[in-house]
């Protein structure tokens, strides 16, 4: 890679590198430190038993931290990376470099992804050493810590390469970054659409097998899924329970299966692309419908659900009443802003 470039990109994500640090380590770290210390002082007045699994509830359960830890600062940081390429004349210089687009597109990818791998190493280097200083207060594996870190920087080497390959097919970054943040969710938004629209349209109730079907696929595409651990409760000690990770090999193989087939398309993309077209918001002609009408689709059944249910027998035409329009509009809204970028 050359030394420019990578001083270049480095440069630009330095910043954001310090962000996710800072998130971690005063989203993960400190409250656990804090907890502890707590713990010991409430032990101290008043005989106050620590739980067995203190430790592996406050690390391994769901938090905010996925949303203000993992998604925003990805999303930020490819939107950075790709903001100057993503301007005409810059797109022209580079061009013109002793540059080739797979030194460029494979300097952007270490740039964003050693935030990544530097922030949750300090973690897990932290968490270990808070482990191994308060042995004696843990009463869980610390087999706990290496799990989580392995789980939850693959998960998010993924958001990061799912969201950096849509940079590549698109010519507007911040576009860009919203378009590929919302796509993350829309399989889960349609089939559980599907779902809301079959019980309307067919009179179904929520129990029905069909419906409860559908509703376990969608919870499959729910990205925070994969890091979500089980929670087992303790028959001898009903208010102690644990978490743990279910199928745990499968769940590291899937994001870093993911991360790899992403790299690879966002490298394919990025080589093949026509460097006139950045500025525009689909770098791409054959993606326009599916930009186009996938934006509509997805604007006509959410107005459906939103303005049309819970009106009792008149459901079904209280929803196609939202639904036909919102098409309407979500296509006009698509088709317009994509000639609008066009140069």
């Amino acid at each position: 890679m050359h030394r420019a470039l990578v001083y270049k990109e480095w440069k630009q994500v330095a910043w954001i590198a310090m962000m996710m640090i800072l998130i971690q380590i005063s989203d993960i770290v400190y409250p656990i430190i804090s907890e502890l210390s707590c713990m010991k002082t409430m032990q101290a007045e008043s005989g106050y038993y620590i739980p067995k699994y203190w430790f592996n509830m406050s690390l391994l359960p769901p938090s905010e931290f996925l949303v203000f830890g993992i998604f925003l600062p990805v999303l930020l940081m490819v939107i950075v990376l790709f903001r100057t390429e993503r301007q005409t004349n810059t797109a022209g210089l580079l061009a013109s470099m002793p540059l080739t687009r797979k030194q460029i597109i494979t300097t952007k990818w270490v740039a964003g992804a050693v935030p990544i791998i530097l922030s949750y190493t300090i973690t897990f280097l932290s968490l270990s050493i808070f482990y191994l200083i308060n042995k004696t207060w843990i009463g869980t594996s610390y087999m706990d810590i290496p799990q989580w870190y392995l789980l939850n920087m693959l998960f998010t080497m993924t958001v990061f390469a799912f969201l950096f390959f849509v940079q590549t097919v698109m010519g507007q970054n911040i576009i860009a970054g919203v378009v590929g943040f919302i796509s993350m969710w829309v399989p889960w938004f349609l089939i559980s659409a599907f779902s809301e629209y079959l019980r309307v349209f067919f009179n179904l109730g929520y129990n029905t097998s069909l419906l409860q079907k559908i509703d376990r696929i969608s919870d499959y595409l729910v990205w925070t899924n994969l890091v979500d651990p089980r929670i087992e409760f303790l028959h001898n000690e009903p208010f102690e329970h644990f978490y743990f990770y279910t199928k745990y090999g499968l769940r590291a193989a899937i994001p870093a299966i993911l991360s790899t087939i992403l790299f690879l398309l966002a490298y394919r993309a990025y080589t093949e692309n026509p460097m006139e077209k950045s500025g525009e918001v689909l770098i791409f002609d054959f993606l326009k419908p599916v930009l186009t009408w996938g934006f509509a689709i997805c604007l006509g059944l959410l107005l459906g659900i939103v303005f049309g249910m819970g009106y009792g027998n008149n459901e079904p035409v209280m929803v196609a009443m939202f639904l036909i329009p919102g098409l309407g509009i979500g296509y006009l809204i698509s088709s317009r802003t994509i000639r609008f970028f066009e140069h």
